[in-house]
């Protein structure tokens, strides 16, 4: 599947889009993203998910979705997905629970 430039634009900005509407719901209600439940599998969480974590942008959420599947978080470093300041941000709030496949070998 081909996807145009205009495509990919929009797509970047529905996510930020998204990610601000997010942000803003969670400032102005008074929660935190750690404390709306468990923890966000990066092998399955949607780019809007991903999008709500603090600091990720549309580069970052589409690096990790291009990069599935981790077996392990911190994969999102030593595979140079996100730089580590930026993965100290979301760690408390990531999981990365292997995939099925692995598990059935």
């Amino acid at each position: 599947m081909t996807v145009s430039l205009k495509q990919r634009e929009r797509y970047a900005g529905c996510i930020d889009m998204v990610r601000r509407v997010i942000v803003g719901w969670v400032l102005l209600v008074g929660f935190s993203v750690r404390a709306q439940g468990p923890l966000l599998d990066i092998n399955t969480a949607t780019p809007v998910q991903l999008a709500a974590l603090p600091g990720m942008g549309p580069v970052y959420v589409r690096r990790i979705i291009a990069g599935r599947p981790y077996t392990a978080k911190n994969q999102l470093v030593t595979r140079g997905v996100l730089p580590k300041p930026a993965y100290e941000g979301i760690q408390d709030r990531i999981i990365a629970h292997r995939p099925k496949a692995a598990l059935a070998r």
